[in-house]
């Protein structure tokens, strides 16, 4: 079943989303999976993140088996790595949920991979990481895993923390425990 087609039945007839969520998670993550070059948010020029804020060399990636497989998986496996999130949970639950129309989804398994079973220092919300991803010169809104570039992730996740910790880390290594 496709995701608006859960999205309408559940609001329709007052289902619960959780199994169509659950399926539409597990499609996200398929290699296979459409991607929408219709709607990749396109930023004309520039060039990703030099310098100090690229990851440490020797970064390894989490093995696809420890990826977590559904969205409540997901989202608590953020919660345990300090990242939070400023929208209503209803809300990031559907994106969480919808590889095809948002980048919740690869860019979340982006942050598993990059911090792997670490935690950042104090909290940082999901919404402000996608939004600085997205806003970075010449990043395209990923929609499968393997096209979140680490290197534009990593510069998001330190722009946004030291913007709501008012700190100048210039490396994951001085915002992570």
């Amino acid at each position: 079943m496709k995701i608006w087609q859960c999205a309408m039945f559940s609001t329709l007839f007052a289902w619960s989303p959780q199994p169509c969520l659950a399926e539409a998670w597990e499609l996200a993550q398929a290699d296979t999976a459409p991607v929408d070059n219709l709607h990749k948010n396109r930023t004309p020029g520039g060039s990703p993140p030099t310098g100090s804020a690229l990851p440490e060399a020797g970064v390894k990636t989490v093995d696809a088996a420890d990826m977590p497989r559904t969205v409540d998986e997901m989202l608590s496996r953020l919660l345990s790595m300090n990242i939070t999130y400023s929208v209503p949970e209803s809300q990031l639950r559907e994106w969480l949920a919808n590889a095809e129309y948002t980048p919740y989804p690869a860019i979340a398994a982006g942050l598993v991979s990059l911090l792997q079973g670490r935690r950042l220092k104090n909290a940082l919300d999901l919404d402000v990481i996608v939004y600085d991803y997205e806003s970075s010169p010449g990043a395209q809104s990923p929609r499968r895993n393997e096209d979140v570039d680490q290197a534009i992730l990593t510069a998001a996740v330190l722009k946004g923390y030291n913007a709501r910790h008012a700190t100048s880390a210039t490396a994951l290594s001085e915002v992570i425990e």
